[in-house]
């Protein structure tokens, strides 16, 4: 059984004639707040599986809306920041501190190190700098 734990999603981009049905999917994937500004449609799920909203996310990249997905560190699981954006072919996903904050892990920089590639703090920035989500559009 997977733990559960905090998590939230945030949806950014224009919904248009999909905006209905993801708006339902939403109500109905068991968020416990869903708030709609001109940022983001954030949706937040103090105990939930890191696996319970695959469906709205494959929707979600199905209809082209970006969205980021973060969920908390506990129990035996790290804390991640899961993204996509349109134009990728799959997620990307980095570890995060509780602050929803994106890291690196050591590990990834001592591989470019062995591997004789020195990085700048500025390409360190960029390897964990997740896009920018695009703004929401309300409806008018």
């Amino acid at each position: 059984m997977a733990d559960r734990m905090y998590q939230n999603i945030r949806i950014g981009g224009d919904p248009g004639e999909n905006r209905l049905n993801l708006m339902f999917m939403v109500e109905e994937a068991g968020f416990d707040e869903i708030v709609e500004d001109s940022d983001c449609l954030y949706c937040d799920a103090p105990e939930a599986t890191p696996y319970d909203f695959d469906e709205l996310k494959e929707y979600l990249r199905t209809i082209g809306l970006p969205y980021d997905h973060f969920f908390e560190a506990r129990y035996d699981s790290e804390g991640e920041i899961i993204w996509w954006r349109p134009g990728m072919d799959d997620e990307e996903r980095c570890y995060a501190l509780q602050t929803e904050n994106p890291t690196i892990p050591i590990g990834k920089l001592d591989e470019m190190l062995k591997a004789n590639r020195y990085l700048t703090v500025a390409e360190v920035i960029e390897l964990v700098a997740i896009p920018e989500l695009p703004a929401w559009t309300l409806e008018s």
